[in-house]
């Protein structure tokens, strides 16, 4: 049977729900199942690996275990509706409608999730009751802390885990690390968010994101030869695109509140990639750009 799927997040959804049914994907298979190129498919899984852990064997995809913990089907759950929430789309593969909240931030690596308290916290989030815990900034700078979870998730440059929380001390969204933690409790008062609290949570998907700054406008032109990969991916969760240009390329915008939450993906992408705007952006990516130069210059190799 063939399944024709037209909108690139609907195939690589189901592809993620077939992984964590712990299905190995042969390339090949997959091409002809979902009607498009091996190179399609391929590009893909490579997506899919920038947040999931795989093992490709001569073609053939599955998922990789090894750094994971046996949290069971719930947790493989709640990974993909998450998958799905990140993306904004609704996934037919999901079919607990007593259960919607995006709890875990994206399908990411979860090696690094302090196993313990990230199951609390999750239940703590299902349950809708509000949490108490010691939270250790610093050795001296430790402060007890009642707040009502929302979800948890990774900084994938760093692996570490955090968790969005509405603090009761001045009802504002923010970030924890679960690693600082301590004496972890979940209480018996239940917590109902507002629209505006769910939304500004949900917007969080960076440790960089920031409620406290000025969102901006990042305008960046992708050269032909990349622009057919951003039919598929985006550089940042709020990327449009705002027009394809003759010669093959695309101008696309980000709205951010820091600079950090585009800017690593934009070096990744060079030389293929070019910030429009703002000015002030594209001069210190490239006075990076020289000093990185001027440095490697010094390094006798």
């Amino acid at each position: 049977m063939h399944y024709k799927h037209k909108i690139p997040v609907d195939r690589i959804l189901d592809i993620v729900k077939r992984l964590y049914s712990f299905e190995t994907i042969n390339i090949k298979d997959a091409s002809t199942r979902y009607e498009v190129s091996t190179r399609t498919i391929a590009r893909d899984f490579k997506s899919i690996s920038k947040t999931i852990p795989l093992k490709n064997h001569n073609g053939n995809y599955s998922l990789d275990t090894s750094g994971q913990h046996p949290l069971g089907d719930e947790l493989n759950y709640h990974l993909i509706s998450s998958f799905a929430h990140d993306m904004k789309i609704k996934a037919s593969c999901i079919d607990k409608g007593n259960f919607s909240k995006d709890i875990v931030s994206f399908a990411v690596k979860y090696e690094k999730l302090p196993k313990e308290v990230g199951l609390n916290i999750l239940n703590a989030i299902k349950r809708s009751k509000k949490i108490t815990f010691d939270y250790k900034k610093s050795r001296d700078d430790i402060t007890n802390r009642i707040v009502s979870p929302i979800k948890i998730f990774i900084d994938n440059s760093s692996g570490i885990w955090y968790l969005v929380a509405l603090d009761d001390k001045d009802s504002k969204i923010k970030k924890f690390i679960l690693s600082k933690i301590r004496n972890f409790k979940e209480s018996d008062i239940g917590f109902i968010l507002s629209d505006d609290e769910q939304k500004e949570a949900d917007e969080i998907k960076t440790v960089w994101h920031s409620s406290n700054h000025e969102i901006y406008t990042i305008k960046l032109y992708i050269a032909k030869e990349v622009a057919l990969y951003f039919n598929d991916i985006k550089l940042h969760h709020t990327q449009v695109i705002e027009q394809i240009d003759i010669d093959g390329g695309l101008e696309i915008s980000c709205m951010v509140t820091h600079k950090m939450e585009i800017l690593p993906v934009i070096k990744s992408w060079m030389p293929h990639i070019f910030i429009l705007e703002p000015k002030w952006l594209r001069e210190e990516l490239l006075d990076s750009v020289k000093i990185y130069q001027d440095k490697n210059k010094l390094i006798d190799i």
